[in-house]
C-alpha cells in the first residue's frame, strides 16, 4: 500500500498566530437575572440575586444602594476586592478627594457611598 499522505501543515507558523480577541466589555446584561420574574430584583434575605450563562450578580450601576437591585455582567468582570489601588488598597474612595481606581484592568464598581 502507498504510505499515508503527510499531515496537513498548521494554519500558522509557530509563534505567528493572531491574538485571541480582547474579553467582551463589562456592560451589565439585565436579559441575564434569574430572580423570580426575571426582573434584576431580589431581596438577598430571602432570593438569591443569580444570573444565567456564567455571568454573575453585582448591584445595579443605576441604583447601587439598593441592595434588592441587582444586574448581572460577564463572567470576567467579576467583582475581586483584592484589586482596589485606592490609598491603602481599602476599596473606600470619595472621589473628587480620592480616585476610585482598580488594577489589572478591573473596573470601579460603586457599592455604597465612597466604597
Amino acid at each position: 500500500p502507498p504510505p499515508p499522505p503527510p499531515p496537513p501543515p498548521p494554519p500558522f507558523q509557530p509563534g505567528q498566530a493572531p491574538a485571541p480577541p480582547p474579553p467582551s466589555p463589562c456592560v451589565h446584561d439585565d436579559s441575564k437575572c434569574l430572580s423570580g420574574g426575571d426582573d434584576c430584583w431580589a431581596d438577598p434575605n430571602y432570593e438569591a440575586q443569580t444570573c444565567s450563562d456564567g455571568y454573575t450578580a453585582s448591584p445595579h450601576p443605576d441604583d447601587p444602594r439598593n441592595e434588592g437591585r441587582y444586574t448581572c455582567y460577564p463572567p470576567h468582570c467579576r467583582c475581586d476586592a483584592s484589586k482596589c489601588s485606592s490609598d491603602g488598597d481599602d476599596c473606600y474612595a470619595s472621589p473628587p478627594g480620592e480616585a476610585q481606581t482598580c488594577r489589572d484592568g478591573y473596573l470601579v464598581v460603586p457599592v455604597n457611598d465612597g466604597q
